[in-house]
């Protein structure tokens, strides 16, 4: 969407938007206490909180960290020079053309807010005045972000991960982002000041895909067909609700999403079928100690024969096959030997 020159006299000349997570309330700290007080700029900033959580310790500790004016974000509030805006808990927090916005959208990576929600929203509407920040964290939220960034025109700025509290994120996006400036924690708010002063870049007209996911986060809706003229389906299902995974983003920024709008980042995804994975395998620890359980309890109405301990012996197996899965070898055969003294 191109501002009008209203719009474009009403809203700050650049927004930075920065994203992080495990580690990160110490760095946007840092980060606030570099950036001048006068730079010409408008701060959005994601830090992943629990849905139940507050953000009031968040903002007051970014207010006394620097000179800017912080805020919990409120939906229509303007983007004004000087203020920085912290999402609030369980909501995205999305960069408008002069204002912002705060929905209750799919939960990306399992995140509301989402840094890529954040990263995208501004790369559509600021392009080359966008400037994406990625910090500490775990995963890698962000790196669907940070090249919608770039595919704008806008300028990607990431923390060393060398230098980072977790450096999972933000390498993250060094593998499969082309990043502009990769600093210290001690250097970004400088970085940020520097790339502001030398003027914005040459703004690209957003991809019909970063316009479709940014309508889903924004409350909006696609349809299968939809999806299916975005990307291709993938042989996956929906953690959050069991609909067809569809691949978008190249190989460079990879994600998934399904037509209700949940997206999720490889290594997210990767992390949720393998905890899912142990959830199933718990339950089948669960269902093979009843069976032994309500066969041991027959017997014990009758003679025992040798195929109830056979069925008896077969279960053991298989138990202890699913403990030396959930539990490493050591662990199963541990758990084994503990088990055989106390039921003797």
């Amino acid at each position: 969407m191109d501002r009008s020159p209203e719009q474009a006299a009403a809203a700050p000349p650049f927004v930075i938007a920065i994203g992080t997570s495990a580690g990160g309330l110490a760095a946007m700290k840092e980060v606030v206490a570099q950036l001048p007080p006068d730079l010409p700029a408008c701060v959005m900033a994601v830090l992943h909180v629990a849905p139940d959580a507050s953000v009031s310790y968040f903002v007051r500790a970014l207010q006394a960290a620097g000179a800017w004016d912080c805020r919990e974000a409120s939906d229509g509030d303007p983007l004004l020079a000087g203020r920085l805006y912290v999402a609030p808990a369980d909501r995205h927090l999305l960069a408008d053309v002069a204002t912002v916005s705060v929905t209750k959208g799919p939960r990306e990576n399992r995140w509301r807010p989402s840094i890529d929600a954040l990263l995208r929203s501004a790369a559509i509407h600021h392009r080359g005045r966008a400037i994406g920040v990625l910090l500490t964290g775990e995963l890698d939220d962000g790196v669907a972000g940070l090249a919608a960034i770039k595919r704008c025109g806008g300028v990607c700025v990431v923390q060393d991960p060398a230098d980072a509290a977790f450096p999972s994120m933000p390498a993250a996006a060094i593998r499969r982002v082309e990043i502009d400036q990769v600093v210290p924690l001690g250097a970004i708010g400088k970085t940020v000041a520097r790339l502001v002063s030398e003027g914005p870049g040459e703004g690209k007209d957003p991809p019909l895909e970063l316009l479709a996911e940014a309508r889903v986060a924004a409350g909006g809706r696609m349809t299968i067909e939809d999806m299916d003229g975005l990307g291709d389906r993938s042989a996956v299902t929906c953690p959050e609700c069991g609909g067809i995974l569809w691949k978008l983003g190249g190989e460079t920024s990879l994600h998934f999403r399904c037509h209700t709008g949940h997206a999720f980042s490889p290594e997210a995804l990767e992390t949720d079928l393998t905890h899912r994975l142990e959830a199933t395998l718990w339950s089948a620890v669960r269902l093979f100690e009843e069976r032994r359980s309500l066969i041991q309890s027959l017997s014990k109405f009758g003679s025992s024969t040798s195929a109830e301990s056979s069925r008896v012996e077969e279960i053991e197996a298989h138990l202890h096959l699913l403990r030396r899965v959930l539990l490493g070898p050591a662990g199963g055969d541990a758990a084994a030997q503990l088990e055989s003294r106390t039921s003797a």
